[in-house]
């Protein structure tokens, strides 16, 4: 577990550059300029990289270029190139974890199919529906970064299996890269464990969640809000912050108080609350299951 004394020596030992990014991303992170020239040298610099790492850490992403080259094109790859901010060699390591965690959480028979309803999550749609994870369009702070609202009380493990509940949240999170600003500025979670249960607690399913997210899907963490712990927090959440690794720790803060309270402390860090759940006290009604039912008439 990281404990509160842990953190506290971590936090010491951040460096002002650690500090301020961190602080930064929490009220909206910055994006350098996309030149034509930016973009093409730094495909190039990605292969390169690619072609350094051990034959060993490229064996997912081999497999998917030859069984699905379409999947792994300069678009694709512009994607970690943004997430980890045109740094070329985190970008390659980020991209070939990203298939070996991609065919780990798919199977063979699934990890190499578009990233549609139809296709990789083909067997995961009532568990996209089930709103563990929701996003909507109007959810955006004023950086025009996505907002992910996670309500763990949704969690029903009698119907879903784990790896379809950690599929959904890939679902999610690509659903949201789908859109270029997304890739460039990152994502911002807001998580409301309030009326969860402890027994909804999945040691094994929060593992899976974050390390897909960490290091792996190409989405940058701006800030992760908890809002109105319940009580028991204070149990998982050494192990959570474990989890997590140093970057995204320096990114949590967590809120408690009135629902006036949260909209109050949600627009202090740019989202409105028009951009709120109504679970939170905001103004934003989600319906998840039409959400879905849209993205697959559009074949999405």
């Amino acid at each position: 577990a990281f404990t509160e004394a842990d953190e506290k020596a971590e936090r010491s030992k951040m460096t002002k550059a650690e500090k301020a990014e961190a602080k930064a991303d929490m009220y909206g992170q910055v994006h350098p300029n996309e030149t034509p020239e930016l973009i093409a040298s730094s495909l190039v610099r990605l292969e390169e990289e690619l072609e350094k790492l051990p034959g060993e850490a490229r064996v997912g992403y081999s497999r998917a270029v030859e069984r699905c080259p379409d999947l792994v094109g300069e678009k694709d790859k512009l994607k970690f190139l943004r997430c980890e901010v045109f740094n070329a060699d985190l970008a390659a390591l980020r991209l070939t974890k990203y298939w070996d965690k991609r065919i780990e959480i798919f199977g063979e028979e699934r990890a190499f199919l578009p990233m549609t309803l139809d296709g990789a999550f083909r067997d995961d749609v009532s568990a996209i529906k089930q709103g563990f994870m929701r996003c909507d369009d109007a959810m955006m702070d004023t950086n025009r970064r996505r907002v992910l609202f996670v309500d763990p009380s949704l969690l029903d493990h009698s119907k879903h299996e784990r790896s379809s509940v950690c599929r959904s949240i890939w679902y999610i999170t690509h659903a949201v890269l789908e859109d270029e600003t997304t890739q460039k500025r990152g994502v911002v979670f807001v998580a409301y464990p309030h009326r969860a249960k402890y027994e909804q607690f999945d040691r094994a399913l929060v593992k899976m969640n974050i390390t897909s997210i960490r290091g792996c899907i190409p989405v940058r963490v701006g800030a992760f809000h908890i809002c109105q712990p319940p009580i028991f927090f204070k149990v998982i959440f050494p192990l959570l912050k474990l989890l997590m690794g140093k970057r995204l720790r320096a990114r949590i803060k967590v809120h408690t108080g009135s629902e006036e309270d949260l909209v109050n402390r949600m627009g202090k860090f740019g989202i409105g609350a028009d951009a709120v759940p109504s679970e939170l006290g905001g103004n934003l009604i989600l319906n998840q299951e039409a959400w879905v039912e849209r993205r697959r008439e559009a074949g999405l």
